[in-house]
């Protein structure tokens, strides 16, 4: 980790541990993160790691290349200032 990064990107950070292991090790993650003041963006396809980090979690539409919302922050954002 870099001495004092403002942005930590974590790809597929569950893919080698055991199951059991995974919602402990989001949240030392997390911990991490908060301490520092950093933003985290997470590639991931585990739905157990995405709930433990918690935030907005937007899912890639193969059909369109589009990412989709699961109605988070970007939802609510549309709602109030519209959009798209």
């Amino acid at each position: 980790v870099a001495a004092d990064p403002e942005l930590v990107i974590a790809e597929h950070p569950s893919a080698t541990l055991p199951r059991e292991a995974v919602a402990r090790v989001a949240s030392d993650v997390l911990r991490v993160v908060r301490a520092r003041e950093a933003a985290l963006v997470t590639l991931t396809a585990d739905a157990a790691w995405a709930a433990a980090v918690g935030g907005d979690v937007l899912t890639l539409s193969p059909a369109t290349g589009g990412l989709v919302s699961s109605g988070g922050f970007v939802e609510r954002f549309k709602r109030v200032f519209g959009g798209r």
